[in-house]
């Protein structure tokens, strides 16, 4: 079972979404308020969270398979 470290998205606050919306409202044609700057957290968490499993998962398939009454070298 994972265990998962709790979301940016949770842990944030009003302060973490005042950064995401200082960082992203000069990329945005649009004036962007709180409720963008929570769903553009969220989204990028979700997308790391999908890099950390796709890594998970490579690891897990490039383990050396073990073989009761095999040695490995």
């Amino acid at each position: 079972m994972k265990v998962r470290a709790p979301r940016a998205a949770d842990k944030g606050g009003a302060e973490g979404v005042s950064e995401t919306l200082s960082f992203w409202q000069p990329r945005s044609a649009s004036p962007l308020v709180d409720s963008d700057g929570r769903q553009i957290v969220t989204n990028i968490t979700g997308f790391f969270e999908v890099l950390l499993d796709w890594q998970s998962q490579e690891r897990e398939e490039a383990a050396p398979v073990k073989i009761e009454g095999v040695e490995s070298k």
